[in-house]
């Protein structure tokens, strides 16, 4: 049946799902509650995180990755500079040691990222 507010020929889909209610004593829902806040989840977003087995990260772990994640995107810029200038002045001496350093970051970036990773292989 539609709705008066909604377009003509349209009908509203309530977008909520059904709610579902647990009983738990005190101690319990406060556990839940104050697990909830350190990371920074709804209680509702808590325990369906943990049914679906998602990974729980706290608003400062987030905040963390972020920050790591800047950081390790100007290393790459810069890594990415010293190798267009290396490869751009091949015959100097200065080029092949840069590069050679260029490659030696790469790979222990790739150590970081993954240490079951070969070094030496591939481009990065």
């Amino acid at each position: 049946m539609p709705d008066d507010t909604s377009r003509p020929g349209t009908t509203k889909v309530s977008r909520a799902s059904p709610k579902f209610g647990v009983r738990m004593p005190p101690e319990t829902r406060a556990l839940l509650n104050r697990k909830a806040n350190a990371a920074g989840l709804s209680e509702s977003a808590l325990i369906r995180a943990l049914i679906e087995d998602a990974p729980i990260v706290s608003a400062a772990e987030q905040t963390a990755r972020q920050q790591t994640n800047a950081q390790l995107a100007r290393i790459g810029n810069n890594l990415n500079q010293l190798a267009r200038h290396a490869n751009s002045w091949r015959g100097n001496a200065d080029a092949a040691l840069l590069a050679a350093e260029v490659a030696a970051i790469r790979a222990e970036l790739r150590a970081i990222f993954d240490p079951k990773a070969e070094t030496g292989k591939g481009g990065c």
